[in-house]
């Protein structure tokens, strides 16, 4: 298959051809008008000559207008093609590169499992909570980007009925003590501050059952 290059240099020539011969053929016609004007009979030989010669310049150069607009088609067709091929390699799936875990580590499932024990039945308790799902921004205008939504929560206690948040819960490891993660932490207090959404936050070390309990009614004002 002829490339998009191919035809983009035929697209010149053609362009090029066509105005050569439409002005060659103009000016077969500026020169015989100009000779008539002098006095010089239009109507020789040469003159039919040059009068046909120009005419046939101008037919050919708006045939190529045709074949021009033909390469045109094929171009954007190529680019069509083309964009296909590179979507379907990014499309393409290294099976070697994927296998399913587990939703949540087993540390935070040690806090999830206090958690719904102690507050399922009376609320709805979630995991892995996408920020920019409970948390809506007021945008300038539609497309303005939210990037510091796409933040995940390990927590969220919702009133069963509405699924309105209640109380947000972070369980904080060594990796929230990392640069990069302090700067990410106090985003997320601050947008969750903004919305008016409860946010706490526990050490990963902390196994006392009592406490984390205490925390959470304190919060939910039980």
């Amino acid at each position: 298959m002829k490339n998009i290059e191919y035809y983009q240099k035929k697209l010149k020539i053609y362009s090029i051809a066509r105005w050569s011969l439409i002005g060659f053929g103009l000016a077969l016609f500026l020169i015989e008008f100009t000779l008539s004007l002098n006095g010089i009979d239009l109507f020789t030989v040469l003159g039919y000559i040059g009068v046909i010669i120009g005419i046939i310049a101008i037919i050919i150069g708006f045939a190529f207008g045709r074949i021009i607009i033909k390469t045109l088609e094929h171009i954007e067709k190529l680019k069509t093609i083309t964009e296909a091929i590179e979507d379907s390699k990014g499309n393409e799936i290294d099976i070697n590169k994927y296998e399913s875990k587990k939703l949540i580590t087993d540390n935070e499932n040690f806090f999830y499992n206090i958690i719904e024990n102690n507050f399922g039945n009376k609320y709805k308790v979630q995991t892995q909570i996408y920020l920019g799902a409970i948390v809506n921004k007021k945008k300038k205008f539609p497309s303005e980007y939210q990037n510091e939504l796409n933040k995940t929560i390990d927590f969220g206690i919702f009133d069963k009925g509405t699924l309105y948040p209640l109380l947000l819960i972070e369980i904080n490891d060594k990796t929230h003590s990392e640069t990069k993660r302090i700067e990410r932490d106090k985003k997320v207090k601050k947008i969750c501050e903004l919305a008016n959404l409860k946010l706490i936050s526990f050490p990963a070390y902390e196994k006392d059952e009592n406490y984390i309990i205490e925390k959470i009614e304190r919060e939910l004002k039980i």
